[in-house]
């Protein structure tokens, strides 16, 4: 079973729920600095939620975390297919 938790709000949270063991840690991220998401602990994966639709945001906010899981929570009708496709092939790691 894979534990996730949504959404970690400090950098002592983020640390704390990795080091419980935690598989999944998920950040709201958007406008402004985000140091939590620098503190998720090796053997977790980082999760970036996004709740706006601004697909330009989105791609600066991935190509600056590199989060493990991209986490897109706006309206379906307001992400273009096309768009996340390319969000997707353009911020794919390599494992």
């Amino acid at each position: 079973m894979i534990v996730q938790i949504y959404e970690v709000t400090t950098c002592a949270e983020a640390r704390a729920v990795g080091m419980m063991g935690v598989d999944h840690v998920g950040v709201l991220v958007g406008e402004g600095s985000f140091p939590r998401e620098q503190t998720i602990p090796a053997g977790s994966k980082a999760f970036a939620l996004s709740l706006t639709h601004d697909m330009d945001l989105i791609a600066r906010l991935t190509g600056a975390l590199m989060p493990d899981v991209l986490h897109l929570g706006a309206a379906p009708q307001h992400l273009p297919r096309r768009n996340c496709e390319h969000s997707r092939q353009s911020f794919q790691k390599s494992y």
